[in-house]
């Protein structure tokens, strides 16, 4: 298919606004939670005498997770649809939070919060972009904008919300509050629907090809071809029968190598200029967590020192 007949048969437009307040929708209730994680896990973390190093590396895994899930999102977006990938990682979220209301011991909101929330960001990242990426062409930064529009709604809004229901409610029920509101996100998930039917993505058949080896292949080969072949074999025989199988482990092997390179999209990594994006990024993002984690506490501070020089 050529770029006209590309370009020709994505809408941009249509559905695919309808695809972009899902994936609205989906942000504004799941893509603040870093925003808020020092309001809403400070000062539980304060009286559980933990230090902020604790809450550093809790947040640092979370990001860790969900940058480290791109591993497989690739593999997965391509095996299920992308409205399946996304609810997922919405139900991870919302699972997740729902550990850490009931945390009393700062592992436990490592393996909520670290694994699960990560986990399930980075599983919505991705297969949202993916749903706005296959119905608009031309008007793709404009739909991208819109989408993400839905982030800066939650990150203004929804603290907000949790200082209120803090100061009235706890934080078990702020926390169990939030872990309810995530799953608004399924409503835009189930809207997701791809453009195009999916390819089915066979893994049994590609389990048997990467496990596939020499005799296998000799099964389907002509008839002549099998008989030349023992006939040589026959008058030959200079190799042992070590060297065969040795051979077939290391076509196998190969064969197993070269289908995790493109499951994975691994030829990326020879790229210099991918690199460059990739380190840039990353410094780019760690700096705007720590900020992220760390401005709620200044701000706190702040407002305590101001109480206390207006009084005294």
């Amino acid at each position: 298919m050529d770029a006209a007949q590309t370009y020709a048969t994505v809408p941009n437009g249509g559905r695919g606004w309808v695809i972009v307040g899902a994936v609205a929708l989906i942000n504004m209730t799941n893509q603040y939670i870093h925003s808020v994680f020092g309001l809403l896990f400070g000062a539980k973390l304060k009286s559980m005498q933990e230090q902020t190093f604790t809450a550093a590396l809790i947040l640092n895994l979370s990001s860790l997770t969900l940058n480290f899930s791109g591993l497989f999102i690739g593999p997965a977006i391509k095996t299920f649809k992308q409205r399946n990938v996304a609810a997922a990682g919405i139900l991870f979220v919302s699972f997740g939070l729902l550990l850490c209301a009931f945390a009393t011991e700062s592992w436990h909101f490592i393996v909520g919060y670290s694994l699960f929330v990560g986990l399930g960001l980075g599983l919505i990242t991705p297969s949202t972009f993916m749903a706005i990426n296959s119905y608009f062409s031309t008007k793709r930064g404009r739909a991208v904008g819109l989408s993400l529009a839905g982030s800066g709604v939650g990150q203004v809004t929804v603290p907000h919300v949790v200082r209120l229901l803090l100061d009235n409610y706890g934080f078990r029920t702020t926390v169990f509050a939030m872990s309810l509101f995530s799953l608004i996100g399924l409503i835009g998930a189930a809207l997701l629907k791809p453009l195009d039917p999916p390819m089915r993505h066979n893994n049994r058949q590609h389990v048997r090809l990467l496990l596939s080896i020499d005799d296998e292949k000799n099964k389907t080969a002509p008839p002549q071809y099998k008989v030349n072949e023992v006939e040589n074999n026959k008058l030959m025989n200079k190799e042992p029968a070590n060297a065969n199988v040795s051979a077939s482990s290391e076509h196998c092997c190969n064969n197993v190598t070269q289908r995790l390179v493109q499951a994975m999209d691994l030829e990326l990594l020879r790229d210099t200029t991918f690199w460059s994006i990739i380190v840039g990024m990353g410094l780019v993002y760690t700096s705007t967590i720590q900020f992220t984690m760390l401005f709620p506490h200044f701000l706190q501070v702040c407002y305590k020192v101001l109480i206390f020089i207006c009084v005294f």
